[in-house]
């Protein structure tokens, strides 16, 4: 058997239990074989969609435990094309894994690579090597955010952090005119 939806004159919405027979007089009121039901209880039954699947995203984490780190890693490693590149950012990102996993359970969030940028500092380690460390950590966060591990709103306030300022003089013969 087959059910099919059908309006009746005073707007109320039928469902008739096809059983093969051509529908030949629709305007007639519900007769014995048929269900009625207002529009209201249809819709309840079909769902707010209409009868769709509703698809539920699950929600991105903010603590990263450490195989999401290491998915995301991996992702960040693969992406990148050089030699040289795979082992800095590895490296990188090993040590910012190390620090974060040190400490209690901490939010991955802007806040976080603040500080652990204030901790490199605090190791008195030269501006570009802090700025390499910060560049694997900003990719790190977006591969996790693209995965859906990671919020995409706290993957761009991660991206905000800056760098170690570059102190110094160049010193060289620049084109002053």
């Amino acid at each position: 058997m087959e059910t099919t939806p059908t309006r009746s004159r005073n707007s109320r919405a039928t469902l008739q239990l096809s059983t093969g027979a051509p529908n030949w007089d629709e305007s007639v009121e519900p007769r014995i074989g048929l269900l009625s039901i207002t529009a209201h209880q249809q819709s309840f039954l079909t769902g707010p969609n209409g009868g769709r699947a509703i698809v539920k995203r699950a929600k991105p984490k903010t603590v990263l435990r450490l195989p999401d780190l290491e998915q995301s890693k991996n992702a960040v490693l693969n992406s990148l094309a050089a030699p040289s590149s795979w082992e800095s950012y590895g490296h990188a990102i090993d040590e910012f894994i190390g620090w974060y996993c040190s400490e209690p359970r901490l939010a991955l969030n802007r806040t976080v690579v603040l500080r652990y940028r204030f901790s490199l500092e605090q190791k008195n380690l030269a501006p570009s090597t802090i700025n390499v460390r910060l560049a694997a950590v900003r990719r790190l966060a977006y591969e996790a955010a693209d995965t859906g591990l990671l919020s995409p709103d706290l993957a761009a306030g991660i991206r905000r952090v800056k760098g170690a300022k570059r102190l110094g003089v160049r010193i060289g013969n620049w084109l002053t005119t």
